[in-house]
C-alpha cells in the first residue's frame, strides 16, 4: 500500500458513514477507479461498500478498462489527490478547482505510447 492509500483510508475513517458515502458517490467513476488501483482488495472493499450497486458496477467496468491500458503514473497520483480533496471537502467533485476554471475535471486518459515523449 502506498502513501496515498494510507491517507485516503485515514480520511475515510474520520468521516461519518453518510458523509463518506455522499462524498464518494459524488466523485467521478474514473477518479475512483484510478485512485483505488494502489490498494489491495480489502482496502478497495472498504471504499466500495459506500457505493450503490450501479456506481460500483461502473467503477468495476472502469477498472477493467484501465487494466487494458498503459496509464502514466501521473494519472494515478492526480486521481488519488482528487479523491482526497473530495473526501476532505476541499474541492467539489465537479472539478471546480481546475486551473483552467472550466468547472470540469479532465476525464480523458491518455494511454502511454512508446513513440511519444514521456509526460512529466
Amino acid at each position: 500500500m502506498n502513501d496515498y492509500a494510507v491517507t485516503l483510508l485515514r480520511v475515510l475513517r474520520l468521516l461519518t458513514p453518510i458523509e463518506a458515502q455522499n462524498r464518494i458517490m459524488a466523485t467521478p467513476d474514473r477518479v475512483i477507479a484510478l485512485a483505488l488501483t494502489a490498494m489491495d482488495r480489502q482496502e478497495r472493499e472498504e471504499f466500495l461498500h459506500y457505493l450503490s450497486q450501479e456506481k460500483r458496477r461502473r467503477v468495476d467496468e472502469e477498472r477493467a478498462l484501465q487494466s487494458r491500458l498503459s496509464i502514466a503514473p501521473t494519472h494515478y497520483h492526480a486521481a488519488a489527490e482528487q479523491l482526497l480533496k473530495n473526501l476532505t471537502g476541499s474541492a467539489r467533485a465537479t472539478g471546480t478547482d481546475t486551473p483552467e476554471g472550466t468547472g470540469t475535471s479532465r476525464g480523458y486518459l491518455r494511454p502511454i505510447n512508446p513513440r511519444r515523449p514521456k509526460e512529466k
